[in-house]
């Protein structure tokens, strides 16, 4: 029998909604205190799936770095300037020389595109099931770290300001969706689907959500119209091969992108990628 796959949920003691969402998992999961500390924080486990605690905003962490499995779920607050209320799934990564939320420069990791939909899919189930009233549920371009380069990396947030991070109902939506997304990974049943891989339009991603929502596909990585202006070539290259998918499209939001943006998707993808523009 081959070994169950190894997920690590991280939690950052930093992050109100991470601890929040942390406490859900331990107390009403199944999640107990194991023999082995890491970061100075007792380590908490179900079967294969861990929970690590680390001391640093997780998007800055370099304590990451060090951990092995095979995907990792950061349980973590959103943060909006205009204060959206939100409950949102995306795959860490920079397109451009901007580290100011961490990561590298014109660096992403491995964007796990049927996880993505799995976890978007159950952080909707769980916001209507929870009667989460006035709260989006959405998907968000690749952005900030941190950089993982070879564990797929996923995700899930409760926000935008302070007084949506400290929201009892949207804590139960994010844990109980990480719960859902760790098990079913672990047993090996995240439905497979086709992904996009999505060029152009704004942050929250209005186009690839409709695609994601109604069209019922999945979604790896996602590069915004903003960051085509400031990313390298190549990066178009790497949002499609580090996208995790049997199979996969490329999809340009038409609207959302210059001609220049195009002209540059099409020499990048030519030969290995199905485009299509909407």
């Amino acid at each position: 029998m081959s070994e169950r796959p190894r997920i690590i949920i991280v939690v950052s003691k930093s992050d109100i909604a991470s601890v929040l969402q942390f406490q859900i998992l331990r107390d009403s999961f199944g999640f107990t205190e194991i023999n082995e500390v890491l970061f100075s924080n007792p380590v908490y486990a179900r079967n294969n799936i861990k929970i690590v605690q680390i001391n640093e905003p997780s998007i800055l962490s370099t304590e990451v770095k060090s951990l092995h499995g095979d995907l990792l779920v950061f349980a973590s607050k959103h943060v909006s300037q205009a204060g959206m209320k939100a409950v949102l799934v995306h795959t860490p990564g920079v397109w451009t020389d901007d580290v100011s939320h961490g990561g590298l420069p014109y660096k992403i990791g491995l964007a796990p595109a049927n996880e993505l939909k799995y976890g978007f899919d159950r952080l909707a189930f769980h916001a209507e099931d929870n009667r989460l009233n006035g709260f989006n549920v959405g998907i968000e371009v690749t952005h900030h770290g941190p950089i993982l380069p070879e564990i797929p990396a996923i995700y899930v947030e409760q926000g935008g300001t302070r007084e949506e991070w400290e929201n009892q109902k949207a804590a139960e939506t994010v844990a109980a969706t990480i719960y859902d997304l760790a098990q079913a990974f672990s047993m090996g049943m995240i439905p497979q689907k086709k992904a996009i891989v999505g060029f152009g339009g704004n942050h929250y991603c209005a186009r690839f959500l409709k695609l994601v929502s109604i069209d019922d596909y999945a979604f790896g990585h996602i590069i915004p119209k903003h960051a085509l202006d400031r990313t390298k070539p190549e990066m178009i290259r790497d949002a499609w091969t580090r996208t995790l998918a049997q199979e996969k499209i490329a999809v340009v939001d038409k609207k959302g992108t210059k001609s220049a943006h195009r002209k540059m998707i099409r020499d990048q993808l030519s030969g290995i990628a199905e485009i299509v523009f909407r």
